[in-house]
């Protein structure tokens, strides 16, 4: 996707995706069993576990708050940070067939699948 495109996305969804970052990011949420999604609700068990601990890692190495961090990445145009970001929220998401219907969630996994054009990001 084009740099102009991309950021444009980013920016028309900010709201939309620091809810998403605000809910998911593994830093805003300690476990799935502490949140109000029910064990029914995870439709890959096996990817779920191997999440968590990722999520664990996630945890401990971000200092920050995820969505101060995201608000300041737009800010200072850092998309590096943004989709550092978005891949940690992804791995925050339950492992579940439901996640199509999370608010924000199709957006950001068009941002991550289509990421900024890399000579052209590279240039600016």
């Amino acid at each position: 996707m084009n740099k102009d495109l991309w950021i444009s996305k980013v920016i028309a969804g900010k709201e939309v995706l620091t809810s998403l970052i605000a809910r998911y990011h593994p830093v805003n949420t300690q476990s799935h069993k502490d949140s109000d999604i029910m064990d029914a609700y995870i439709t890959a068990p096996n990817a779920e576990r191997a999440c968590e601990e990722i999520r664990k890692e996630i945890r401990s190495t971000t200092l920050d708050c995820p969505q101060i961090q995201f608000h300041l990445a737009i800010e200072k145009q850092d998309w590096d940070t943004t989709q550092l970001l978005f891949g940690d929220t992804w791995i925050g998401i339950p492992e579940s067939n439901s996640c199509w219907s999370i608010p924000g969630f199709s957006l950001m996994v068009d941002l991550m699948d289509d990421p900024i054009e890399t000579e052209e990001y590279n240039q600016n």
